[in-house]
């Protein structure tokens, strides 16, 4: 991308200095848009979100960030100025050190007009990497250096998604994407007390499920056999959209609702955008 955002300033990318935010081993939180439709349907969720998570890290987030209108359009700006009119991931990354928030915000382009999906399917695995599910930052993702370099030896194996489990051994996420297993006409996903990822995406896929006729559930109780024993899995992330899971080991899954969560998934974020302009 030519243009880049430094807390707040659009610049091109070769004036861009992110290096000073480095210093102290600030923890890393980064959030992901989805844009698409000539808009960011997420946006309003997602920053609310953001603001929510710095202040349970108690510290004060950037006055631009509380300025939904201003950030918005001058994302916009940036996206506008690298031609990215069809869609992609926004992404932010927020550096927080020593009781202070800066940030760098750049874009990804798609060659799609539509949210990504993966036809294909993908394969999963149960990590051996614990997640924890007790204290407020449960369901926020952080990284340092030390965590950076944890999560590269998880995923060691790139066409593998890891699912992770908690300390009780119940499941909670697959990293950044949540959970969602489907058996007859229900759709249970694990609730936030197992620690999972929270995020407005989480959210929107309830919601459609439900649109769809389906029940739905968030659960603490869903246990690898519960996963094992799922007629359809799949995994939902903004920015990767849904990825049905085609096996776990010797295990295959069908391939049903996911489609039909994908299609209303499209047609709900368009008419989300169309509100918002």
């Amino acid at each position: 991308m030519k243009f880049v955002m430094v807390n707040g300033t659009v610049l091109h990318s070769e004036e861009a200095v992110i290096v000073p935010f480095l210093k102290n081993d600030p923890l890393l939180l980064t959030i992901k848009m989805w844009f698409g439709f000539g808009g960011i349907p997420l946006f309003t969720e997602n920053m609310s979100e953001t603001i929510e998570k710095l202040r349970s890290l108690n510290v004060q987030p950037p006055p631009l960030l509380l300025d939904n209108q201003e950030f918005f359009r001058r994302v916009k700006r940036m996206l506008n100025k690298n031609r990215c009119y069809r869609s992609g991931t926004f992404v932010i990354q927020l550096f927080i050190a020593d009781g202070k928030v800066d940030f760098f915000a750049f874009a990804k382009p798609h060659t799609s007009m539509q949210l990504p999906a993966n036809e294909k399917g993908v394969f999963a695995n149960f990590a051996t990497y614990k997640k924890y599910s007790d204290g407020h930052l449960k369901n926020i993702q952080l990284f340092n250096r030390f965590f950076t370099l944890s999560e590269q030896r998880i995923n060691t194996d790139k066409n593998v998604k890891p699912i992770f489990l908690n300390e009780k051994g119940v499941v909670c996420d697959a990293g950044t994407a949540n959970v969602f297993i489907v058996e007859n006409k229900k759709i249970s996903t694990p609730s936030l007390s197992t620690g999972c990822t929270s995020n407005a995406f989480r959210n929107l896929v309830l919601n459609v499920a439900k649109d769809l006729g389906y029940s739905t559930n968030e659960s603490e109780k869903i246990v690898p056999t519960t996963v094992l024993n799922a007629d359809e899995i799949f995994l939902a992330e903004e920015t990767t959209g849904i990825q049905w899971v085609m096996g776990i080991g010797n295990r295959r899954f069908v391939h049903n609702i996911s489609n039909a969560v994908n299609n209303r998934l499209n047609k709900v974020l368009h008419s989300l955008v169309e509100r918002n302009n």
